[in-house]
């Protein structure tokens, strides 16, 4: 990782389920001209990371992920740009949480369609309950319909030929999952230390909208302010119209904060 000379800020970014960081190389591209420095690690059990596959023993793993990272390029780059957490999907149900526990190191909040709900019948919630049990290593198919990440054919298909991306999840990471949202949603407030940006596609068919809006309204933070990219599917950088996301998402890391 090279970071710009004079960077004015910093982005880190959390992928999504089965994603790697290769996948996020066009935010190089589209900000190295800007004094922004951009920064992305492969999950535990994605990409070319160690770990078992797709799986953690706790969501905390995940968590506290991050804030070994900002040590190691603290220490390699002795940065002291404000830093800008953007997660996508689950990222974003990881960034959620480590802006929470480590807001002393975050400046801005960026959330990119985040994973707090998703389209799964309560029986199918059940019977993964009952295995974490047996065989919580146990992997099954991600039900992710590559078609409805993105409306640009040519992004579908570089999903589909990606041999990185993990088309599967374990039942523990799943379970995991399902009780970090569920913490969120039982929560009157979430008290943040800095603003947070909501980045939501209007033709979601992956997360739950309906559930992100409720953890959205209770969030207590400096400001928040939230943006639909209506008929996005999934994957808003990925779309058809996805300079339109970057353009906002500049924007928003050219602001003055804390």
């Amino acid at each position: 990782m090279t970071l710009p000379a004079g960077m004015k800020r910093l982005l880190v970014l959390l992928h999504g389920l089965g994603e790697h960081s290769l996948r996020y190389e066009k935010f190089h591209r589209h900000f190295q001209d800007h004094q922004i420095g951009v920064a992305i690690y492969d999950h535990p059990g994605h990409g070319r990371s160690e770990g078992r596959e797709v799986y953690v023993d706790h969501f905390d793993e995940l968590v506290d992920n991050f804030r070994c990272f900002h040590s190691h390029i603290r220490s390699q780059h002795q940065f002291e740009s404000p830093l800008t957490l953007m997660g996508h999907s689950l990222g974003g149900l990881i960034a959620l949480y480590a802006a929470d526990r480590y807001g002393e190191l975050v400046d801005q909040l960026v959330l990119s369609v985040p994973c707090l709900g998703v389209f799964v019948p309560k029986v199918l919630m059940g019977i993964n309950q009952v295995l974490d049990y047996f065989m919580p290593q146990y992997v099954f198919n991600n039900p992710v319909y590559p078609a409805h990440l993105s409306h640009c054919p040519e992004e579908v298909q570089k999903y589909q030929k990606d041999e990185l991306i993990k088309r599967k999840i374990s039942v523990r990471l799943f379970r995991e999952m399902v009780t970090y949202m569920a913490l969120l949603e039982r929560r009157e407030s979430i008290a943040l230390a800095m603003p947070v940006y909501l980045f939501l596609a209007g033709d979601d068919r992956i997360v739950d909208n309906r559930a992100i809006q409720r953890v959205y309204t209770k969030l207590d933070c400096p400001d928040k302010e939230q943006f639909v990219f209506d008929g996005f599917f999934h994957e808003i950088f990925n779309e058809l119209g996805q300079q339109e996301a970057f353009s906002k998402l500049h924007e928003i890391l050219n602001r003055r904060e804390r």
